[in-house]
């Protein structure tokens, strides 16, 4: 949300934090009660702006899902239109300016999201760790499980100031282009089309993160990279596949109507 969360609550404290607030004057109060947050926020009032209100929309929506927060949960929290509204702790998916998930202007100018990650790290060690990655507008696509043990599909990598039909970003920043016309009514629509696939890759990619520790444990490294890189490379593959798909038929449908 681009604001510091951490206040005083951490549990440990890189070695020049404190010393570089006192110095700066950033906190004057006592160094075990530090406050990250307060000490290092550039504004004066933490509680507005467009960072704040992500924030505590985020906390608001984990707070209520809280004892039962999964992948599914952070992703319908990251895909959120809803705007400060504390007393709302449903997910809004209407697509919508002012939500965690952020969007441009009908006319393409302005913020949008990026790009999304969630780290699913283990506890236990018993599998990899898993690296969800969504282009763009989170609410308009699929998540993807990453391998850091595998290698990275190459066409990931393509892209530039200008547009291309050949960059995966820029054909998801022309979906979300699209979902601001008549072609397409509502980020349900799109939704749909992710489905069945983004539900494969929920039941997929932890058989393959726990298969790829056990080659690893085993001293067979080699195997586990060409394991996951094989998985990763066919995920984008089909991805790319989808997502024209619909830019096409959105085209077809702009045609003929």
């Amino acid at each position: 949300s681009n604001v510091y969360s951490i206040e005083d609550d951490w549990d440990c404290l890189s070695p020049t934090a404190l010393e570089q607030a006192i110095a700066n004057n950033w906190w004057r109060g006592k160094a075990e009660q530090l406050n990250f947050s307060e000490a290092y926020s550039h504004q004066v009032d933490r509680s507005v702006g467009s960072g704040a209100v992500r924030r505590r929309r985020s906390c608001t929506l984990l707070n209520q899902h809280l004892g039962n927060i999964d992948i599914s949960t952070i992703i319908a929290v990251l895909s959120d239109h809803g705007g400060d509204d504390t007393d709302r702790t449903s997910f809004d998916t209407v697509l919508r300016q002012g939500g965690i998930c952020v969007h441009h202007n009908q006319d393409g100018t302005g913020g949008n999201t990026a790009a999304s990650l969630v780290a699913h790290l283990c506890a236990d060690n018993s599998r990899l760790p898993v690296y969800w990655s969504s282009l763009y507008s989170p609410c308009l696509g699929v998540f993807l499980p990453m391998f850091i043990e595998g290698e990275l599909p190459s066409v990931l990598a393509i892209g530039s100031k200008k547009p291309s039909e050949e960059s995966p970003w820029w054909l998801f920043r022309q979906l979300s282009l699209k979902s601001y016309s008549d072609a397409i009514e509502s980020t349900s629509v799109v939704r749909e089309k992710w489905g069945t696939f983004q539900k494969c890759l929920f039941d997929s990619a932890y058989e393959m993160a726990k298969a790829g520790k056990e080659l690893i444990d085993d001293q067979r490294q080699a195997e586990a990279k060409q394991l996951l890189t094989k998985y990763m490379t066919k995920n984008v593959a089909l991805m790319l596949k989808i997502v024209r798909g619909i830019l096409v038929n959105t085209r077809t449908s702009t045609v003929k109507g």
